[in-house]
């Protein structure tokens, strides 16, 4: 049985200026079985942890089989082969996790290993530095901190933090989508949409972090993200992004199908439907193109800009209505 969508808003640290804005709620009180709720969150959300990340991580797999037992989640960091265990735990650290954290690494020969945790004791935090150190960062181990702060208008948002990092962890830069570490064209073209769509009051303001050749504005449901991007075929793109790890995102996406012909004519303009596979799981897009490159001379950067800035406005206002519906 699926459980049921948690109604949460994306935050890092580095968004909240004053805590006492803020209250601190216990994670059990929004996932209170850690294998059928917590993990199925985790899995639909690596998009949210790929924010605190130098990678961007997609699914493989769910309560994955190995030699060794059952792994909470398998995943790769995308456009490589890097192998990644996720673990996670809605209570403190412990040496039975850490055990299991390592057979399940070595039965998936995992490169990077990242348990999430509510609580880190100091003696596993020493423990997963020295392993960092000792490894030569290979396999590579991240320790997050979860916790969940409620808002004033009582929406939950889930926070990471990093605790535990590989030393020298700025190299795996380098393995997001085949950007070198000192290509920082995505970031900076990014940030002057973000910071637009910002003063427009279009989304909150963020602050562009990775390289990455795309970048996403969450919604108030788990997997659906509204997203500009530029494709490797030279074209740019204003979509929403339907993720269907969850299985009432797919109803979802069909909801918005059925009201295809008004929707674009309240657009003004047709879209395309897409649905992509892979053998992790599936998605839908719904976007619109434009032929552009980040390779592109600066004149049409600019223009590349300003149409990404318009067109994902424009979603948002016709496709918000709909969204909140399905909530």
């Amino acid at each position: 049985m699926l459980s049921k969508p948690v109604a949460t808003v994306s935050v890092t640290s580095m968004d909240i200026d004053n805590l006492d804005d803020f209250e601190e709620v216990e994670p059990r009180s929004i996932w209170s079985n850690e294998a059928r709720d917590f993990t199925p969150w985790i899995a639909a959300n690596l998009d949210r942890l790929s924010k605190i990340l130098p990678f961007e991580l997609q699914l493989v797999e769910i309560e994955a089989q190995l030699s060794s037992g059952f792994a909470d989640i398998t995943a790769q960091v995308t456009d490589s082969q890097t192998k990644v265990i996720i673990e996670n735990q809605l209570e403190e650290t412990d040496d039975d996790h850490l055990a299991r954290l390592l057979t399940y690494a070595a039965s998936y020969d995992a490169q990077i290993i990242i348990w999430i945790s509510t609580k880190f004791t100091e003696r596993i935090r020493q423990t997963l530095n020295w392993l960092n150190r000792n490894a030569g960062n290979n396999p590579a181990f991240y320790g997050i901190r979860l916790r969940v702060l409620k808002t004033a208008e009582s929406r939950h948002a889930p926070l990471f933090d990093i605790v535990v990092e590989p030393t020298g962890s700025e190299r795996l830069r380098s393995q997001n989508a085949g950007i070198a570490p000192d290509d920082n064209r995505y970031k900076r073209f990014f940030q002057t949409i973000v910071d637009e769509l910002s003063r427009r009051d279009v989304f909150k303001y963020e602050t562009v972090r990775s390289k990455k050749s795309w970048f996403e504005f969450n919604t108030n449901l788990d997997g659906i993200t509204y997203v500009v991007a530029f494709t490797t075929r030279s074209t740019a793109r204003a979509e929403l992004h339907v993720r269907c790890w969850k299985g009432s995102n797919h109803q979802a996406y069909e909801d918005l199908l059925h009201r295809k012909r008004e929707i674009e004519n309240e657009l003004s303009e047709p879209l395309k439907w897409e649905q992509r596979d892979r053998h992790y799981g599936h998605w839908h897009l719904i976007a619109l193109y434009k032929p552009g490159s980040i390779d592109s001379p600066e004149d049409e950067l600019s223009e590349l800009s300003t149409w990404m800035v318009e067109k994902l406005a424009k979603l948002k206002q016709v496709f918000d209505p709909y969204l909140d519906k399905i909530m």
